[in-house]
């Protein structure tokens, strides 16, 4: 994500950096230094890491880099203990690991135009784990920039700079099948993101929307396309789905900004009035999304990354200009049904003069905090407890 002159375009006659108030003018964060503490730090990349995924029910880490492997690390000790090398053949853009498996499966994408699905075999006699690739998924025409499982672990989705999102199924891992092509965006789709729960996958793009797509029983569609971002979407994250409330997401893009968008309708109700919908889209598939917040601004740049916490809720955005900035919810009041959100802590040039490229939620710690890792251009993860005051 090296800045070009492409990325400071003026917007609305004005440059966009010009616009945005120093971090420390655009809330009160006081004792950030408190609440994001520096815990640990997993090297050995050589290169720039691109992408940080934590195992959701093994303790493991993995980190993928422009050095064309993946690291992983014990989530106990920090330790490394393993590395994924010598299939792809230019950066490993991003890993995911596969949920619902008895023992640990990765996905990794690559600018190699390639992604690949890495099985993990224990030796009995030295109970080392080895890695292997088990399957290579071929197609894109252009660099892959992300891989994501879908909740249940039966899909995959991966997304290139052909302008393409392909959708996987996987449950033989020598000889995927492709079941949908989505060729809708008309630039670069950067990422691409699963529902918690609903087989449900978003999608950002070069082209400043985000796409909503489902399945609609013959093949996968675009149900909601969400506009608004000024700026390439380089990151989206699905909130955590409790009860009742309607599925949300969270965004963030090159004009600065991190959006939060809600559902506001269930696909029967749009049904009754669908003049709007594109002949491609069924009626009673199509969704309706409402941008609801806007969220304080704090960076200067590109934000390349955010993080919905699946366990505190708060969000975790970070970019071009290196800073990391919490936000977190506060209740509505005095009859106000909108939900409102303030910067509670940053953490300044948290990898140095470095920009930062992802951020990934942790595990909760025996203190209560909460773990935080940030990918950066300087070839490492940093670990960060982030307190929950």
């Amino acid at each position: 994500m090296i800045s070009t002159s492409t990325d400071l375009e003026p917007v609305n006659g004005k440059d966009k950096l010009a616009e945005l108030a120093s971090p420390a003018e655009s809330h009160d964060a006081s004792n950030s230094s408190d609440i994001i503490t520096h815990k640990h730090t997993l090297g050995g990349h050589t290169d720039r890491v691109w992408n940080v995924s934590i195992h959701p029910t093994i303790p493991l880490i993995a980190t993928a880099s422009a050095d064309k492997t993946v690291r992983l690390y014990s989530a106990k000790s920090f330790q490394q203990v393993g590395l994924i090398e010598g299939n792809h053949k230019r950066s490993i853009r991003s890993c995911a690991w596969k949920p619902g498996e008895p023992k640990p499966v990765l996905a990794t994408a690559s600018f190699d135009g390639t992604a690949g699905i890495w099985d993990s075999q224990t030796d009995e006699d030295t109970q080392e784990t080895e890695w292997e690739c088990a399957g290579l998924l071929e197609g894109h025409e252009n660099e892959v920039k992300s891989v994501a499982w879908s909740a249940s672990g039966t899909l995959l989705a991966t997304c290139s700079r052909d302008k393409s999102i392909w959708i996987w199924e996987c449950e033989n891992y020598e000889d995927p099948e492709c079941v949908s092509v989505m060729q809708e965006h008309s630039q670069d789709v950067k990422c691409v993101v699963w529902h918690p729960s609903e087989e449900l996958l978003a999608s950002g793009s070069y082209d400043d929307e985000i796409r909503i797509w489902r399945d609609d029983g013959d093949d996968w569609i675009c149900c909601s396309i969400l506009k608004g971002h000024e700026g390439t979407v380089w990151s989206v994250d699905f909130a955590e789905s409790k009860g009742d409330r309607p599925a949300r997401l969270v965004s963030a893009s090159g004009d600065s900004t991190v959006r939060v968008w809600t559902r506001t309708a269930d696909p029967a109700s749009v049904a009754k009035d669908n003049d709007a919908v594109p002949s491609i889209i069924r009626p009673d598939q199509n969704q309706v999304w409402e941008e609801t917040v806007v969220l304080p601004s704090s960076h200067l740049g590109d934000i390349y990354t955010v993080a919905w916490s699946k366990k505190s809720n708060r969000i975790a955005s970070a970019g071009e200009d290196g800073n990391i900035t919490i936000y977190s919810s506060q209740p509505a009041t005095d009859g106000d049904t909108a939900e409102k959100w303030k910067i509670v802590a940053q953490k300044i040039s948290a990898h140095g003069v470095h920009e930062i490229n992802h951020l990934a939620w942790g595990a909760v710690t025996a203190e209560g905090s909460e773990l935080l890792f940030s990918a950066g251009d300087d070839g490492v993860t940093n670990v960060w407890n982030v307190s929950s005051k």
